[in-house]
């Protein structure tokens, strides 16, 4: 249930976002916005605070007739501010603002190639321990066996969350570093499929980003702009915590797409 709400929200705030910059409609986007920082502060999470900024952004500038810097520049300090105070608030004014941009500007957009660097040089590491073709990537694949084995007296894990519980150990990467989770999306296609995953899922995830851009240009489509901006929101993401493995993700996918393919209109402006 938790997996389809947090699903139902971000894909609503991606689909309001586009609303908003094309038709100005206003309401959908504040109450889509008040949900996902809701999940932000109950999780006490920035990945949601840094979703918001990202496709703000990148909305913003491709559905403007003539991009207006002061406004960008604007918004991007407000958004650096905000990540900014969240971060001292969830630290407990631990971390001065010199450590705050060092941990949270820098390393964690670095950590992630070192984590799955280093467990890609271990042998015994979880990485190197065998293919699951597809499943941890994909995670929504056996998802549902998973949740149907709930009612039997055998309890079936899925690949994905058994991926997140070795992502989750803390690895040692410096001298007085450990860190867990991050490793990047490149840690998913490797161990689904090795070096061809490495470079089949990115050719993927590119063909389908520039086919949905080019769709927006040619054709000023709502839809190919809320995939872009769910397409930038992966992209970015990917960096620090790959969201392919959380099932949420893929139904984020299957939202948006019937929001923009069942016959219905929201009525909100």
């Amino acid at each position: 249930t938790n997996v389809l709400i947090k699903a139902l929200i971000y894909a609503s705030f991606f689909y309001a976002c586009t609303n908003f910059f094309i038709e100005k409609k206003r309401k959908a986007l504040v109450f889509s916005l008040v949900l996902i920082v809701d999940i932000s502060i109950l999780f006490s999470s920035r990945i949601e605070i840094l979703v918001v900024f990202i496709c703000f952004i990148s909305v913003m500038i491709l559905s403007s007739h003539k991009i207006k810097p002061l406004r960008i520049l604007i918004f991007t300090i407000s958004g650096f501010i905000s990540i900014v105070l969240f971060s001292t608030m969830r630290s407990g004014g631990s971390l001065t603002f010199y450590e705050i941009i060092i941990r949270y500007l820098l390393e964690y957009h670095t950590l992630g190639f070192t984590m799955f660097s280093k467990q890609l040089m271990d042998p015994s590491s979880a990485l190197n321990n065998g293919l699951t073709w597809g499943f941890t990537t994909v995670s929504i694949l056996d998802y549902i066996p998973e949740q149907l084995s709930r009612f039997f007296s055998y309890e079936y894990v899925s690949t994905a969350r058994e991926s997140r519980f070795f992502m989750a150990q803390p690895i040692q990467v410096s001298q007085d570093r450990e860190a867990n989770a991050f490793y990047t999306s490149f840690y998913l296609f490797y161990k689904d499929f090795s070096v061809f995953g490495v470079i089949l899922f990115p050719s993927l995830y590119g063909y389908f980003f520039c086919k949905n851009y080019l769709g927006w240009i040619k054709n000023k489509s709502k839809y190919n702009l809320t995939m872009i901006a769910f397409f930038v929101y992966t992209g970015y993401t990917a960096i620090f915590y790959p969201p392919q493995v959380t099932e949420f993700y893929w139904f984020v996918l299957i939202t948006i797409h019937v929001l923009y393919n069942v016959n219905f209109r929201l009525n909100f402006k």
